[in-house]
Order: C-alpha cells, then structure tokens, then sequence
C-alpha cells in the first residue's frame, strides 16, 4: 500500500486496510499518510460533531501500532480525549476538521495535531459559569498536555 509520501510501513498496512466502517454505509476510516512514527487522517465528513468520536476511534486503533509495548494505557486515555475535544473544537467553532496527525516523539511521547481551515486563533473562556454548557474544553487540553499551542 502506498500513500502521496511513499510506502505505508508493513504494521501500519493492516490498520490502514482493516479500520471499522463507521455510522454512514460506505465510509472508512483510513490512515491517508502513515511514516513508520506517524500518521494522518482527514475526516469523510467534516463538519459533522459525530467526526469527534470516529476521530477517537482511530485514535484508539492506530495508538497501538504507533507506541512502545511498554506505553501506559493513561497515555492512549489522555490522547483519546484530547482528540475529541480538539476535533468538537474544530467543528463547533472553526468550521470544520481538515486532519488529525499522531506522530511519536520519543518513548510513548506524542504529539497530536488537529489542524482546520479557520485562520482566527481559538479563545480560552476565563471565567466559566458552573451553570455554563461550554467553554471548558481547551482548559481541559491544558490539564491533560504538557504542552499546547497554536
């Protein structure tokens, strides 16, 4: 299997030919690019809020070839969640999701990217209400990365 930047390594070709169909007949999740400590996905569908959880899903399903056996499943959590906020992000405020990125640092560090096509930077809520619905979420990125930014 092949990708626009070459060859996909063998322990990615499985997962990136094997993804579970998602709610919508005829859509796949697929590995779009894939390096032997990184890969990609670009949602079928955009600007839909259910985007959020087929994003986790591949999280969930490409974390295990990308990590070292040795990796804590506190690792896959936090970077299940952090997808999720930052693709509901994408959709509810900037329009929409163009990729999400997963590349290996060093050990079972990884740097997760959620890129969209808004060119405004997003806006952190200092005060939220306790009756609030919203506003949480890049307070919540903070907690969970050690480190974030735009």
């Amino acid at each position: 299997m092949a990708t626009e930047n070459g060859p996909v390594p063998d322990r990615l070709v499985a997962h990136a030919t094997t993804v579970g169909s998602t709610a919508v007949p005829g859509d796949r999740l697929v590995v779009a690019t894939a390096t032997e400590d990184s890969a990609c996905w670009s949602p079928p569908r955009p600007r839909d809020l259910a985007t959020a959880t087929f994003g986790r899903r591949w999280v969930r399903q490409v974390l295990p070839v990308l990590l070292p056996p040795t990796a804590s499943a506190a690792v896959v959590f936090a970077a299940e969640l952090l997808v999720t906020e930052l693709i509901t992000n994408a959709v509810r405020h900037a329009g929409g999701l163009r990729q999400v990125q997963l590349a290996l640092i060093v050990g079972d560090r990884l740097r997760l990217t959620v890129c969209d096509d808004d060119p405004r930077l997003p806006v952190i809520v200092e005060d939220v209400d306790g009756e609030r619905v919203g506003g949480r979420g890049l307070h919540l990125v903070a907690s969970l990365a050690d480190d974030w930014g735009v």
